[in-house]
């Protein structure tokens, strides 16, 4: 039987009831136990611009986007500088300029590298991080255009968000539906299996006065957070409240085991005001840590307010307050743990030190706000 996943969306936005006496467990009106974290705050003096951060045993990876070297690594839980790795450039070894992370299953670190239609996955050996295994991809494969972000290595597959375009100059504005391709590693990345999620993609095509391309926008509407882990897949689309439950066979195939939630067909996608939806939006919401038992969602409450930038007036947000909670597979919330820099929305679980790790992503890379939680 479906439910909708009313939790997940009340449990943030309702009052503290306070503790009436010290060291008792506080909880919020749905019954909720809650804790409110301060920092410990640790100075970066590397200059860098992160755009992903993973944990690695017992190291930091931080994907840097605008520097020379690409991976940044420091030791936790101290955060001591290590070393720095992956140059930029067109050497057999270098990454191009587009470089992210993927998810694994059995919590092995692999990045992808857009420009170069790779996958790495990285080891640490006598201090060093290497390459264990490289894969290389190609950017379209059948007809089918390969989207980079929501890479997901799941055993011996491969697998990624995608979506099939027929789109052509005669066609300037395009809508298709999202998918999840399965690769086979084994077999030379051969497509196993596709299975359509509840996202969809809008490509628009700009043109010249000549007819030439001047740019091309593309916007992904309803776009999930995904968590793995061992053989279980959560997809969850904040947007909607829905969470979509996958099983991956040994052979690869896709299948979806439950849904918490409804969800909607690609018409129904179609028919739905997403920039309205979005800007009715007052919360943001991301999967940023996963074990055997939790499954871990920051959440941002924010207010939008209007602000004068170089003479015009824009709508931005403000957050108001950040909370990380846990939740068990099945999505019922477990703990929340309120942080004190609601403006660090940039957050990452470290289930083995028992840590929270938050950074400003709106200012430059100088603090990183550590927080100690208890399950």
């Amino acid at each position: 039987m479906k439910k909708t996943l009313i939790a997940i969306v009340s449990v943030m936005t309702v009052a503290f009831f306070a503790a009436c006496a010290s060291g008792e467990k506080a909880y919020n009106s749905m019954g909720v136990e809650t804790a409110d974290l301060i920092a410990d705050s640790v100075v970066v003096e590397e200059i860098l611009k992160p755009s992903e951060w993973c944990v690695m045993g017992d190291e930091m990876l931080i994907i840097s986007s605008e520097t020379k070297k690409a991976v940044f690594r420091y030791r936790l839980p101290e955060w001591i500088f290590v070393d720095t790795s992956f140059s930029r450039g067109e050497g057999p070894e270098d990454v191009g300029s587009y470089v992210s992370l993927c998810q694994s299953n059995d919590s092995s670190v692999w990045i992808s590298d857009l420009v170069k239609s790779s996958t790495r996955k990285l080891s640490i050996s006598a201090s060093e991080l290497k390459v264990d295994t490289t894969l290389t991809k190609s950017k379209s494969k059948g007809g089918v255009s390969i989207s980079m972000n929501g890479d997901v290595i799941f055993s011996d597959h491969y697998i990624m968000k995608q979506m099939r375009s027929n789109m052509s100059m005669s066609n300037i504005t395009d809508i298709s539906p999202e998918y999840l391709f399965c690769y086979d590693l084994k077999d030379s990345m051969r497509v196993v299996d596709s299975l359509f999620i509840y996202s969809m993609k809008k490509t628009q095509i700009n043109t010249d006065a000549k007819g030439n391309i001047a740019s091309i926008s593309i916007v992904i509407y309803n776009n999930p957070v995904i968590a793995t882990r061992g053989k279980k897949m959560l997809l969850y689309y904040p947007t909607i409240d829905v969470a979509q439950y996958l099983t991956v066979g040994e052979d690869g195939h896709l299948s979806q085991s439950k849904i918490i939630g409804e969800g909607p067909t690609f018409e129904q996608l179609s028919g739905i005001d997403w920039e309205g939806k979005i800007k009715e939006q007052t919360q943001n919401k991301n999967i940023v840590g996963a074990t055997d038992d939790y499954v871990f969602v920051s959440i941002t409450d924010i207010k939008k307010e209007t602000e004068v930038v170089d003479g015009e007036e824009k709508e931005v947000e403000k957050p108001v307050k950040l909370s990380v909670v846990a939740y068990t597979w099945d999505m019922t919330p477990v703990k929340e743990f309120v942080l004190n820099h609601p403006e660090a929305s940039t957050v990452i679980v470290d289930s083995q030190r028992g840590k929270i790790y938050a950074r400003n992503a709106g200012e430059d890379f100088e603090n990183v706000y550590i927080y100690n939680y208890e399950l």
